[in-house]
């Protein structure tokens, strides 16, 4: 999740831990609805884990080796 630099409420956010439980049970909530199709039975959503903004980074860099692996630098 990213927010914006000067973000009026969330600005000063650097890390998912700092956020209430109340908006990060509201952010779980929307990831695991904003795509479900009403005419279809079985939409089903898990959220297993919460990772922190190290992770995420790690994750992003992970992700930029594997596309220069699979694509080259483009």
């Amino acid at each position: 999740i990213a927010v914006l630099k000067n973000d009026a409420i969330y600005g000063s956010i650097e890390n998912i831990s700092e956020l209430t439980p109340k908006v990060l049970g509201r952010l779980k909530h929307y990831f695991m609805t904003y795509k479900l199709d009403p005419d279809k039975e079985g939409n089903h959503v898990n959220i297993t884990a919460t990772y922190d903004r190290d992770e995420a980074y790690e994750v992003i860099r992970t992700s930029f080796k594997d596309y220069e692996e699979s694509f080259g630098n483009k």
